[in-house]
């Protein structure tokens, strides 16, 4: 934890556009060869989802090495599913080539890849807080694997088939790119998140292939979250105010029951279920109260979903009895006996410390509120004391990695160097620049004053003019040591707010390397290859007691890392492979940068 909350101010202070503690570009190629029958959209799309492939391996890498500085033992699939999820993915070129005859046509697709680690950590909370993702993702990448492997059966049923056969086998060649188009729509929907956007790619997706079942319950999800379950506020207005909120919770019903009527041991298909059943029993519950129906009404739609909602959440936890979800889930619906209920949080704390899943906080605290409401005094003092301790825990642990932080000399001299780095508060950014403002227009203001007027101010044109004011009053003192650190840092900055301007981004790097090269020899006096890599493999407690002089050392290794991997990068978005295969050697073999190594062994 202190080295991923200190390395994310390191970051930020490299560059702006990036925003997470370490970031790692990943070049990767696919190719696909289409035969008779396919369409070129498609295959080409296959071609895309092998790129995607081969950077992800390279990705579950990175995710390795974050979860080895988190001290995390991380299952295969999980680095699968994180590192896929957390890739940004831009295509860099796409080409088509005849194979052999006109039917066979080979398509090649080149992406890059960023992952960084503030990603990692969002997409490894998804995966605990959401075992369903990782469900999907096994499922998803199943069918994909399925579909590589009929589609190249038909391929070469096809070059043996005549006559009607042929027909047949060209129709099953169609179907098979209808489903394999589906899960792209299906990934598009899990990318886009949420709302109408998200709903419409699952219809997509679902009028592609009407036998997918994750389709069905990812939507049935996204509806049932367009619905509140309480309906008290509406009611208030009329009996008939919670319609739209039915409405969308019957959708999601009837999803569901397309999806079990499909595969029948879909265990997260049926815990969503009860949940829909019983929040139908909450709002007809409502329903019928603000009519001022009959005790026997009321009691009657409780039990008329009881019924279903147990038989579900029961068939769900026997099809994954390792899940203390849906344990929670179903203390949750005892409304009447407490002993049940009690039992089920109980097994649900048992498996969540066994999963160190991130809830456990919250099962104390609900079987905390469960021995209050049977008056059972002490055992609600302990549980809260429990959960209590659970979340004072993790407060600690923040609370240990920002003292642990700012103490350091290496924090030190990144607020110095990057002080926009403090500044969080909206408004306290804005009083700070409408201070700046004014001193600036006395002519008052000095070179750290343009640069965090630059650095706070979001409009491109602004901080392009106050960096180069800044480089000019920096330049002007023939700066040294942490001046000359800040001035390589404004350097980058400022070719980070050219952005896709490559040849002047190049000029602006191309000073702050020049600057660079007369500083190295001296920044590996101050910290030794041994010590960098041990911080680069995760090493935070090094990180945090190095000295000033140890720190600037660091931080030029740093600097000079990024700047020469951006250098790189504009150089392959460029075409330039050869000058971009240059700027890698140079830090593979100033610095041993092992990721380095590898881009100028993919460019020979």
């Amino acid at each position: 934890m202190k080295y991923l909350i200190l390395c994310l101010m390191i970051l930020l202070s490299l560059f702006p556009a990036r925003g997470s503690c370490e970031t790692r570009e990943i070049i990767a190629e696919g190719e696909y060869t289409m035969g008779a029958g396919e369409t070129m959209a498609i295959a080409e799309e296959r071609a895309m989802k092998q790129a995607a492939r081969n950077a992800a391996e390279e990705a579950g890498v990175f995710v390795k090495s974050y979860s080895q500085i988190e001290n995390l033992t991380l299952a295969k699939d999980v680095v699968e599913v994180v590192a896929n999820h957390a890739m940004k993915i831009t295509v860099l070129g796409r080409k088509k080539s005849v194979v052999g005859d006109l039917d066979a046509i080979k398509f090649q697709v080149q992406i890059t890849a960023v992952i960084t680690t503030e990603e990692v950590a969002a997409n490894l909370k998804k995966v605990r807080d959401d075992k369903g993702v990782l469900d999907a993702y096994n499922r998803l990448k199943a069918d994909y694997d399925r579909q590589s492997g009929e589609m190249e059966a038909l391929k070469k049923r096809l070059t043996e088939a005549h006559g009607e056969e042929k027909k047949q086998v060209l129709a099953e060649i169609t179907n098979e790119e209808k489903r394999f188009k589906a899960n792209l729509w299906l990934e598009k929907a899990a990318e886009l998140g949420g709302g109408e956007m998200a709903m419409k790619a699952y219809d997509q997706a679902i009028e592609l292939n009407p036998a997918l079942v994750a389709a069905y319950i990812r939507r049935a999800d996204l509806a049932k979250s367009f619905s509140s379950d309480d309906c008290a506020m509406l009611l208030s207005k009329g009996p008939s105010e919670c319609t739209v909120q039915q409405e969308n919770l019957q959708k999601a019903l009837s999803d569901l029951n397309k999806a079990i009527s499909l595969y029948k041991g879909h265990a997260e298909a049926y815990a969503m279920r009860a949940d829909v059943y019983n929040r139908l029993k909450k709002i007809q519950g409502q329903i019928a109260q603000a009519r001022q129906a009959s005790v026997a009404v009321l009691s009657e739609i409780k039990k008329k979903y009881a019924e279903q909602i147990f038989n579900d959440i029961n068939f769900a936890i026997s099809l994954k009895p390792d899940n203390p979800e849906y344990y929670a889930k179903r203390s949750n619906y005892y409304s009447e006996d407490d002993d049940k209920a009690i039992s089920d949080i109980s097994r649900a704390i048992v498996l969540c410390r066994e999963a160190d899943c991130s809830e456990l906080g919250g099962y104390y605290e609900n079987r905390a509120n469960l021995y209050s409401d049977m008056g059972k005094t002490e055992f609600w003092k302990k549980d809260m004391a429990e959960s209590k301790k659970i979340y004072a825990g993790k407060e600690k642990d923040v609370k240990d990695a920002d003292d642990a932080m700012q103490k350091s000399e290496v924090a030190k001299l990144i607020k110095k160097i990057y002080p926009a780095s403090a500044f969080v508060d909206e408004r306290k950014k804005e009083e700070t620049l409408k201070g700046l403002n004014i001193k600036i227009s006395r002519k008052k203001g000095k070179a750290e004053d343009y640069i965090l007027r630059a650095d706070l101010d979001d409009r491109r044109e602004n901080k392009l003019r106050d960096y180069s004011e800044a480089i000019r009053l920096l330049n002007s003192g023939r700066p040294e040591g942490e001046n000359a650190l800040i001035l390589v840092r404004v350097y980058l900055f400022k070719a980070a707010a050219f952005e896709k301007q490559y040849d002047s981004a190049l000029e602006e790097l191309k000073e702050a390397k020049a600057i660079l090269d007369q500083h190295l020899r001296h920044a590996k006096d101050l910290l030794t290859d041994d010590d960098y890599q041990a911080i680069q493999g995760g090493g935070d407690e090094k990180l945090l007691k190095l000295t000033r002089s140890e720190a600037e050392g660091c931080l030029w290794r740093m600097l000079a890392a990024h700047i020469v991997n951006r250098r790189g990068a504009i150089y392959e978005e460029m075409g330039l492979p050869g000058k971009a295969k240059s700027e890698y050697q140079y830090l593979c073999e100033k610095l041993k940068d092992s990721q380095a190594c590898k881009n100028m062994e993919r460019l020979k």
